[in-house]
Formats: structure tokens, C-alpha cells, sequence
């Protein structure tokens, strides 16, 4: 059975009627919070409200008359810093977060809240973190977020499509379908293990070559490539906030190559395994689906 309430879980109460807070303190057994604010560039202090705010309010409430399991869909990027700051090369389940302060506003506070949420554990309570990886549509039907407009990812495919080029550049992607991700919660969180952290990512990656191959574009040489953007810049032939998304996922990419390290997920690969999941490799049949929403949605 399945009950409905409408509240907001960054302010008091989660938003609710004093009598029902206490209520769901005494029947709620286990919390599983998915809620954030997953806007890539979004306000600090409004992506703050939900991520961070949101985490304590919910801790407050896993707290209050009798200690609930509380379970937290987190992000994989909390990784930023951690290798760079810690002198490590590898970042796996076993790691925690602390004091770590990204410049991206979203994954700041992704880390703030695991910050959080790993001091309730060092009080008992007992916590697990599911971080995911690049999420994308559902592998089925191609459908993805509403608010598409605001995921930095997509944004960036997008305007690799509209100019029709790649950079021919050493990086590899990751494509975590949704639906093969929200599998795979369900059964890490039905095993009932205490103060587990999984990585929940798809690690069939897919490098720039095999990309422009399933989006049916070029892939140009590094100097090629810039005199294209060049090119494109002074024709105007292609809006300029694609350029810009473009300029920026080169600019992170040669940040991020200074500080090279591993996602290790073996333990979660293992225990899903033992249980049947496999992940999917990404391929045209999928691209053409996720092409054919964005056409739909009129986002491409």
C-alpha cells in the first residue's frame, strides 16, 4: 500500500503537520531519499535547500522517537578533490567524504551532504549511499528527465550533434541508463547490508572514438577541431550557447586530466552480479531512441 504526502523536505517538519511528523517517526521504518536538485549550474544556495538542507531535515526525522535505516541516492561525482586531496589514484566504496568543497555548486553540496550523513553514522545511525553515475535515459524507451535543458551532460551531446564533430581527444564517457540504475538500488538495498557505500555505474565506458561512431559525426584532430569551431564562431552557423557548452566540456576535460584517477566499483559489480545484473552496453539502437524523445520533446 501506498500512502501519498505533500511535503517539502527543506524546511521544518519536511513541510508537514506536527501530527503527522510524529506520527511517521513512530510507523516509518526505513527512509530512502532520493529527492535533490540535480541542476549542474544551478543557484548555490537553491541547490543547497534540497541537497544539503533537505539531507539534514531528513536525518532529524530518521532520529526522532525511534532510530530509522536511512538511504541516500548520491552521486559518483562526490568524487572531485577526494584523489587530489588524499594523494590517491583510486576512488572506491570504501572511501567517505569529508571536508571536500568542490567549485561546482551541485557536486559541492552532494558532498556536504554525504559530509552529513557520515557524521549520523559515527552517532549509530545506520546510513547507506548509493552513488550513481552519468545518468541517462531509460534504455527501453529513450526517455529521460523533464527538465532536460538543465543536465550539463546532455547539453553537451546536444551540441556535439548540432555541429557534427568531435575532438579527437583521450576521454571516456560513462552511460548509466536509468532504469538499469534504479535496478540496481533495488536490489543493493534489499540485501539489508548497514553503512554500505555502493557505485552504482555503468563501467562499459565508451570512448570519443566509439562515440562520434554512435552519433554518426566526425571526429577532427585537436588543431582541426579548433579552427572548425573557429570557423563555425565567425559563420554563426550554429548558435553560440553550443559553442559555449562546447568550449566548457573541453576546458573541464583538461582540468580533470591533471588529476587522473580510477572509479573502482568492484565490490557493488560483485554483489550485483551474484545476483543477475548485468549492465548493457551502449549502442545505436539506444542512441536512436534517446534521438528520437529529444526530437519529441523539441529538445533537439
Amino acid at each position: 500500500r501506498i500512502i501519498l504526502l505533500k511535503g517539502d523536505i527543506s524546511i521544518d517538519l519536511l513541510g508537514l503537520q506536527e501530527s503527522i511528523y510524529k506520527k511517521l517517526s513512530v510507523d516509518i521504518d526505513c527512509i530512502i531519499n532520493s529527492a535533490a536538485d540535480v541542476r549542474h549550474y544551478g543557484d548555490y544556495n537553491e541547490l543547497y535547500k534540497v541537497n544539503v538542507k533537505g539531507v539534514e531535515n531528513l536525518l532529524l526525522f530518521a532520529q526522532n522517537i525511534k532510530a530509522k535505516n536511512f538511504n541516500h541516492i548520491s552521486t559518483i561525482s562526490v568524487s572531485h578533490k577526494y584523489c587530489e586531496k588524499n594523494k590517491k589514484l583510486i576512488f572506491s566504496e570504501d572511501n567517505n567524504i569529508y571536508k571536500l568543497s568542490s567549485e561546482n555548486n551541485y557536486v559541492n553540496t552532494k558532498q556536504k551532504a554525504e559530509e552529513i550523513i557520515n557524521k549520523a553514522r559515527q552517532k549509530g545511525l545506520k546510513c547507506n549511499i548509493f552513488r550513481v553515475g552519468n545518468l541517462i535515459f531509460d534504455s527501453k524507451k529513450g526517455t529521460f528527465q523533464e527538465n532536460i535543458n538543465t543536465n550539463h551532460f546532455f547539453n553537451t551531446i546536444k551540441s556535439f550533434i548540432k555541429i557534427e564533430a568531435l575532438p579527437s581527444i583521450e576521454i571516456k564517457f560513462d552511460f548509466s541508463f536509468i532504469d538499469y540504475v534504479s535496478n540496481a538500488i533495488v536490489l543493493l538495498f534489499n540485501i539489508n547490508l548497514d553503512n554500505e557505500n555502493y557505485h552504482i555505474i555503468n563501467h562499459n565506458y565508451v570512448n570519443i572514438l566509439k562515440l562520434a561512431d554512435l552519433l554518426n559525426i566526425d571526429l577532427l584532430e585537436k588543431e582541426e577541431f579548433v579552427n572548425y569551431l573557429s570557423l563555425i564562431f565567425k559563420n554563426k552557423s550554429v548558435d553560440d550557447k553550443y559553442l559555449g557548452n562546447i568550449v566548457k566540456c573541453i576546458i573541464e576535460l583538461l582540468e580533470s586530466e591533471k588529476h587522473r584517477f580510477c572509479i573502482e566499483s568492484k565490490k557493488t559489480i560483485l554483489i550485483l552480479e551474484k545476483m543477475g545484473f548485468i549492465w548493457s552496453d551502449i549502442n545505436k539502437n539506444h542512441i536512436e531512441k534517446m534521438i528520437k524523445y529529444f526530437k519529441k520533446v523539441k529538445y533537439l
